[in-house]
């Protein structure tokens, strides 16, 4: 982990400060969103059950909204229909909005849940005063 988090370490002197730094909006930290929604419904290391159930909720009323959406339209109720699309949409865009800011809460309770996805890529961090980005650096392998 040292030469990965080289950066990081570099402008930060410990987690604590960096937390600090982020409970003041100095800082702001990216998510991967895709695995953050990925870690919600595999109910990933530091998911609380309440977040991964509410996650498979909003899944199954997307499907049910987009399925029953489908079939009102095939039978011409447009109407209904389009509701249910706007359903399935809204679920949708719900689930991101719990995925990621519960990922970004777990990352900044967590130092090592931090760093382990810091060096994986899956979190970066934003500096507004100067407007750097702070990732791993590190190339991936192909």
């Amino acid at each position: 982990m040292a030469a990965d988090d080289s950066r990081f370490d570099d402008r930060w002197r410990s987690f604590e400060a960096f937390r600090e730094e982020f409970r003041e909006h100095a800082v702001m930290v990216g998510v991967d969103r895709v695995y953050a929604r990925r870690w919600m419904l595999g109910r990933g290391p530091g998911c609380p059950l309440g977040v991964q159930a509410a996650g498979y909720l909003l899944i199954a009323l997307a499907v049910a909204g987009l399925v029953g959406g489908g079939y009102v339209l095939w039978h011409g109720a447009y109407l209904l229909g389009v509701f249910l699309l706007v359903l399935a949409f809204l679920s949708w865009r719900l689930f991101g909005q719990v995925a990621i800011p519960t990922f970004r809460s777990a990352a900044m309770a967590d130092e090592a849940l931090f760093r382990r996805w810091f060096e994986e890529r899956k979190v970066s961090v934003f500096v507004k005063a100067t407007g750097e980005y702070i990732w791993n650096d590190r190339e991936t392998p192909a």
